[in-house]
């Protein structure tokens, strides 16, 4: 078992170094290259587990840059290592699965049948062409059981704010989510620049959700 006291390690790295021989790591290692799991699971639990943290914000900082984030925090003696290392396992899953992202096509549910075109009017607002399936996924795996318009925009509003899709029309929006939201009005209001409709950690880690795409 690994100390809980930083005297017992000469540096940071030090410490880091054990973290990923730990059992714990190895253990979320193994659930990342099993089949029984999805990945997006794994990686919005990760985010979850260390979002509301300032580690979080050095981590950004930092792009996603693990040994930097770990030697800034490391004196702040209110942050025990016992929370530093969940924090650290959460930012090693999600740089292991960007790392093995890399490349792949986004896998994702079948969903019901569309006309023709269709997808291609939405694809129209993401920034990255090369990346609208993977949003388009996330998008529809992020509102998959939702029903209030508030809860089904979120992920939209997300995708916006980090970057990746810019505001989609009213028609565009339709043409791949169709009956998701009744309310143009809603819909205009929750996507609209100057209104702020979501705030917290919670609507944070959907960002970093999108951003890691």
């Amino acid at each position: 078992m690994m100390s809980s006291n930083r005297e017992d390690y000469a540096s940071p790295q030090e410490w880091l170094d054990k973290v990923k021989e730990d059992d714990a790591w190895q253990s979320q290692l193994e659930r990342l290259q099993s089949d029984d799991e999805s990945n997006d699971d794994i990686r919005q639990q990760a985010l979850m587990n260390f979002s509301r943290s300032f580690t979080f914000d050095y981590w950004n900082t930092y792009k996603h840059k693990i040994e930097p984030t770990v030697c800034d925090v490391w004196e702040d003696r209110e942050l025990t290592l016992v929370k530093l290392k969940i924090h650290v396992i959460s930012m090693l899953t999600l740089e292991w699965i960007e790392k093995h992202s890399k490349g792949k096509k986004a896998k994702g549910k079948k969903t019901d049948k569309k006309v023709v075109g269709e997808v291609d009017q939405f694809a129209q607002a993401v920034v990255d062409a090369a990346k609208t399936e993977a949003v388009i996924t996330e998008l529809r795996r992020l509102m998959e059981g939702k029903t209030s318009p508030r809860d089904v925009m979120l992920p939209v509003r997300a995708a916006m704010e980090v970057g990746v899709i810019r505001r989609p029309t009213w028609g565009e929006f339709n043409s791949e989510f169709k009956d998701r939201i009744k309310s143009k009005s809603s819909f205009s209001s929750y996507t609209q620049p100057e209104n702020i409709p979501y705030q917290g950690p919670d609507f944070d880690a959907i960002k970093e959700i999108f951003r890691l795409l």
